[in-house]
Formats: C-alpha cells, structure tokens, sequence
C-alpha cells in the first residue's frame, strides 16, 4: 500500500512530472509481466508498452494522455489474463500427464 509520504509527495507534482511518474509505474508493471512470462515460457507475442516522454509530450491534451494510458493499462491486463490462462493449461497438462502416467 501506497505510504502517505509517498502519496504527498506525488500530489506535489506538477501534471508533467505525474504523468511521467504514472508512465513509469506502468513500464515497471509491464517489466515484470513480461519476466513472469519468460519464466513460464508463454513469450510468444510481443508485449510493449508506451513511454510517456516528459520533454515530448508535454503540452498533450488531458484527455489524450488518458487515452495513452488506458491503452497501456488494457494491454497489461490483456496479458496477465493470457499468462492466467495458460498456465492454468499448463497445470492442468500436468496433472493430466502424471495421471496417464499411473495407469
């Protein structure tokens, strides 16, 4: 859970620097999808996320910046749902095998 220190200190952002600090959580969030996804050994798409750059996309409207976060929040869903799902697959293989195993 998010400290209230940390939750001040975010709040005393200006809207560029949350928007980039917002941008970098997800990038964070999508590192480890993709590493748990390696370690499963369900990497076959690509998976990426966008970076919002603070120098670039300064003055971006309110409601695209949304647009271009929600987008990455979907993907990132998207894949954790695939990555439940296959290795629920993956578990269910297993038991199977290790059934046909004992007959």
């Amino acid at each position: 859970m998010m400290s209230l220190e940390l939750k001040e200190a975010y709040d005393k952002l200006s809207t560029n620097d949350k928007r980039d600090q917002l941008s970098n959580e997800i990038i964070f969030i999508a590192e480890l999808v993709k590493a748990f996804r390696e370690k499963i050994g369900t990497n076959i798409f690509p998976f990426d996320v966008k970076n919002y750059d603070s120098a670039d996309d300064e003055n971006m409207r309110e409601e695209d910046f949304l647009t271009f976060a929600y987008e990455d929040i979907y993907n990132i869903k998207t894949e954790l749902v695939t990555i439940l799902s296959a290795t629920e697959l993956i578990k269910q293989t297993q038991v199977n095998m290790a059934e046909d195993e004992n007959f």
